[in-house]
């Protein structure tokens, strides 16, 4: 026999969580009848069609939704236990995914960093063998890009007269910056053509020939400043 044990009931005291409700506020369509009032005044009476005007009715779409609490709970413990398993045996499932990106655009950009940095390590073992011929040519080219900046400081004692002008110089400077970031990253794709990179040192040549016709544009462009000050001067007279 077993025995039996009488369970003694504790009250529990439970927290009341306030939740706001939107209340919807049905609109009922009530059709009223307007009553012409007559009035004393002679009637005068028109001949020809009359026209009658017709009123267009909207009709609105209500959205109706559906909260479902029960499946959500059991979908999430069933993922997160076979998800871990199957990316490592099988790689057919990934197919699947790519639907639901089309529903959500979060997961694509996430998913496809992955697969690059894969890529980016295989490439890192293979340019570490070849960088070091590399970097002895690189000591060459800026010694002879030192010789040609000395050219332009003195042109550069002739445009002291405006402080703007001073502030162009300084673009000058980050531009070049930003052309030898991108002239590494083409070295890295190309390994093993050499032959085009000494007909790039031909191209920075004439580069620098089209410069001496830009400066003589804004020789114009100083003229039109003086003569807006002038206006401003007759301004001030009044």
């Amino acid at each position: 026999r077993r025995r039996r044990r009488r369970r003694r009931r504790r009250r529990r005291r439970r927290r009341r969580r306030r939740r706001r409700r939107r209340r919807r506020r049905r609109r009922r369509r009530r059709r009223r009848r307007r009553r012409r009032r007559r009035r004393r005044t002679r009637r005068r009476r028109r001949r020809g069609r009359r026209r009658r005007r017709r009123r267009r009715r909207r009709r609105r779409r209500r959205r109706r939704r559906r909260r479902r609490r029960r499946r959500r709970r059991r979908r999430r413990r069933r993922r997160r236990r076979r998800r871990r398993r199957r990316r490592r045996r099988r790689r057919r499932r990934r197919r699947r995914r790519r639907r639901r990106r089309r529903r959500r655009r979060r997961r694509r950009r996430r998913r496809r960093r992955r697969r690059r940095r894969r890529r980016r390590r295989r490439r890192r073992r293979r340019r570490r063998r070849r960088r070091r011929r590399r970097r002895r040519r690189r000591r060459r080219r800026r010694r002879r890009r030192r010789r040609r900046r000395r050219r332009t400081r003195r042109r550069r004692r002739r445009r002291r007269r405006g402080r703007r002008r001073r502030r162009r110089r300084r673009r000058r400077r980050r531009r070049r910056r930003r052309r030898r970031r991108r002239r590494r990253r083409r070295r890295r794709r190309r390994r093993r053509r050499r032959r085009r990179r000494r007909r790039r040192r031909r191209r920075r040549r004439r580069r620098r020939r089209r410069r001496r016709r830009r400066r003589r544009r804004r020789r114009r462009r100083r003229r039109r400043r003086r003569r807006r000050r002038r206006r401003r001067r007759r301004r001030h007279e009044k």
